[in-house]
């Protein structure tokens, strides 16, 4: 077993594939639908999805929120040291004495108190939006950016389920490798004990010996490896769904059944995610063509207050409706509507790029599932025949037909092949995944 693993192996495979997200572990080997089941719980980056979704729901409740009343209460309590008083008897008890008449026969009122030393008063507005161009059109365009989020979040758990599937279809491959190697290692210690008997015997050079023993500390080496290599997927995984212990899952292939299958580029969830931005994105262009409307408020206000005033009354209250034109604004409505159209124009590129990568990425997942069929029914034959071949000069070696150079060469192609099964079989597991998500499809 001259051929050791290499960078083309299991890890250089999974890592060409892999998509490495955060997100909990358990205990228990985990199968696959239950690993699956955690990542929208537990993932940091699932929440975090979840979190921004709820940021958007908020700012559709805010942007709603301009069509409800404002209601404000106010209070002021001023001193002043000289109080103002207004006396109209006085002023009138002049003018009758002017005139020669008894000011005392007049029935006057009283000074009028215009500011006394201490004034408290109490202020209660309500306000009520009727209409304004941004306000009106604010709900359609916070709805569309809440689908567009959404849409966004479930788009972000689809990759994290599908990182984690291709890193459990890559454990799976880990525990086929160390089968792998562990037949090389049995193989390579029984070459040992058969060659020294056949040195002991004196039928054989110690050379076979040593030529075994290298084998067997190459398969441990092997061995070794592919602990590494699990031991980095499971780190990998560990990070996926958010644990802070070692992930272990069961020994059980991918199921036939993936799970929701998708129908191509419309069913994915980016590309929908790109659609509502693009919704979204019209219906503020379509705002700024309304920026020139006016605006209408209608505002009532109460008053109490200890001054009485000319009226004698410590209550009053007036009611507003406001119009307004904007007539000019410094040019703030054209640079908003130039903004609103370059972002529909982005847009519009945003979408049609999104469907055309999402189309490529369906066509080259189809051919690269195809090949990699192709390819495990090659390195399935191949196996076979190595098996046979084996079989065929451990005979020969027997009937001292063929050298124990032969049969070494010929458990190098056997393990050659054997490996190379398994991550043929990997390469299968990981284009059915792909295909399924490249569709559209939900890892359940």
């Amino acid at each position: 077993m001259t051929r050791t693993m290499n960078r083309h192996t299991l890890f250089a495979i999974v890592a060409s594939f892999c998509v490495l997200s955060p997100g909990l572990a358990g205990a228990e080997p985990l199968t696959y639908r239950e690993l699956l089941a955690r990542i929208p719980e537990h993932s940091p980056d699932a929440r975090a999805a979840q979190a921004r979704v709820a940021a958007a729901e908020g700012e559709l409740s805010k942007v709603w929120s301009a069509w409800k009343p404002s209601v404000t209460l106010g209070g002021q309590v001023q001193y002043s040291t000289q109080q103002v008083e207004l006396d109209f008897g006085s002023l009138l008890g002049g003018l009758a004495t002017s005139v020669g008449a008894d000011p005392s026969t007049l029935d006057l009122p009283p000074p009028t108190v215009i500011q006394p030393h201490w004034t408290v008063a109490g202020v209660a507005t309500v306000r009520q939006l009727l209409f304004d161009p941004s306000a009106w059109h604010g709900p359609s365009i916070a709805r569309a950016a809440l689908k567009a989020q959404g849409l966004a979040a479930e788009a972000a758990t689809d990759e994290l389920r599908f990182g984690a599937a291709q890193l459990y279809a890559g454990l799976q491959t880990v525990d086929a490798l160390e089968a792998a190697a562990q037949r090389a290692l049995a193989v390579a210690e029984a070459r040992i004990e058969d060659a020294r008997v056949r040195v002991d015997a004196g039928i054989a050079a110690p050379i076979e010996v040593t030529r075994a023993q290298a084998r067997a500390a190459e398969a441990k080496s092997q061995l070794a490896q592919i602990e590494a290599q699990r031991r980095s997927l499971q780190a990998d995984l560990q990070v996926i769904i958010g644990s802070e212990t070692p992930v272990e899952v069961a020994k059980a292939g991918l199921p036939k059944n993936l799970g929701q299958a998708g129908g191509g580029v419309e069913d994915r969830r980016d590309v929908a995610a790109q659609e509502a931005a693009l919704k979204a994105a019209q219906h503020d262009e379509t705002r700024t063509a309304w920026l020139w409307a006016p605006s209408l408020v209608f505002e009532a206000q109460g008053t109490a207050t200890n001054v009485e005033g000319f009226a004698g009354n410590n209550y009053f209250g007036t009611a507003t409706l406001g119009l307004s034109f904007p007539l000019y604004d410094g040019g703030a409505r054209y640079a908003d509507r130039d903004t609103a159209r370059a972002r529909l124009q982005e847009a519009q590129a945003n979408l049609r790029g999104s469907r055309l990568r999402a189309q490529a990425i369906i066509d080259k997942a189809r051919a690269k599932l195809e090949e990699a069929q192709s390819r495990l029914s090659l390195a399935q034959a191949q196996l076979t025949l190595a098996t046979q071949a084996v079989q065929q000069v451990d005979q020969l070696h027997k009937n001292g037909l063929a050298t124990s150079l032969d049969l070494d060469d010929a458990d190098v192609r056997r393990f050659a092949a054997d490996r190379q099964v398994a991550e043929r079989d990997l390469d299968v597991a990981l284009s059915r995944l792909r295909l399924h998500h490249a569709q559209g499809g939900r890892l359940l």
